[in-house]
């Protein structure tokens, strides 16, 4: 059986701003204010996150047993060279109902063996400009 998680950033200062919170549902609210709300069901409560932070768990883990989520950015061995280490962010691809890792000189096909999570896009927006190591 699958396990749905969810994650994103609170924007409550009940929980702490930037702080991750983890759990198993997300819920849309309509526009309040102009603008859109997600709710994330916790096992400790409900909290408000930041709609664009919010990411679903793929089901895999890296190498040192993390759980990957949508937008993490993954560095990954080469396959030509173990010396290369190509950098890619997990994303969601609707034409092809799976999960990839989105790099600057294409696409994996599928999140690859031999991985490990080293931030996100929110965490560390940075780590994708120079594409690889």
């Amino acid at each position: 059986m699958r396990e749905y998680k969810f994650r994103g950033i609170s924007i409550e200062t009940l929980v702490g701003d930037d702080q991750w919170l983890y759990g198993f549902g997300v819920h849309e609210v309509a526009y309040v204010e102009g603008r859109k709300e997600y709710w994330l069901n916790t096992e400790s409560g409900t909290y408000m996150v930041d709609p664009e932070t919010v990411g679903q768990y793929t089901g895999k883990k890296d190498e040192e047993k993390n759980e990957i989520f949508d937008g993490d950015k993954l560095y990954a061995p080469g396959n030509l060279d173990a010396d290369l280490q190509y950098v890619g962010t997990v994303e969601w691809d609707d034409n092809d109902n799976r999960w990839e890792v989105a790099s600057f000189h294409g696409r994996f096909e599928y999140i690859p063996d031999g991985c490990f999570v080293r931030g996100s896009r929110w965490d560390n927006p940075d780590l994708l400009e120079g594409g690889y190591e």
